[in-house]
């Protein structure tokens, strides 16, 4: 299996969304004291991103192997991962309640989207 692109996509999606969704709340680099709190803030949304995200990677992985096996385009699978990456994001944050997160399936797609497209993906 390709765990090289799968790792890169996972730990890349997690970090630029977790980037977007900062950025984009309004956090601001005034102070240093302001920076600690972005720095915090940071860490405590990747982490939950980290723990909310592994049921689907199990599913992520079990998709890429069975495609892995099959006869189809790098292209194809590159897709239908990114693909399975964003309804797993939909999905997660649809059965997450909370008012913070209106915006957060759109973020973390985005950054899944752009990850995906710019790593290279090998069948091996």
């Amino acid at each position: 299996m390709n765990w090289s692109f799968t790792f890169k996509h996972w730990g890349g999606t997690l970090l630029l969304g977790t980037t977007i969704l900062i950025l984009v709340s309004g956090f601001k680099f005034l102070s240093p004291s302001e920076i600690w709190d972005t720095l915090t803030w940071f860490i405590i949304y990747l982490i939950f991103s980290v723990l909310y995200s592994i049921p689907t990677l199990v599913v992520y992985l079990l998709v890429l192997y069975l495609l892995i096996g099959r006869n189809i385009d790098s292209k194809w699978i590159k897709f239908i991962l990114i693909f399975v990456t964003i309804a797993g994001i939909t999905l997660t944050t649809s059965l997450i309640d909370s008012d913070l997160l209106e915006n957060l399936s759109i973020y973390y797609s985005l950054s899944s989207v752009v990850t995906g497209i710019f790593l290279k993906f090998e069948k091996t």
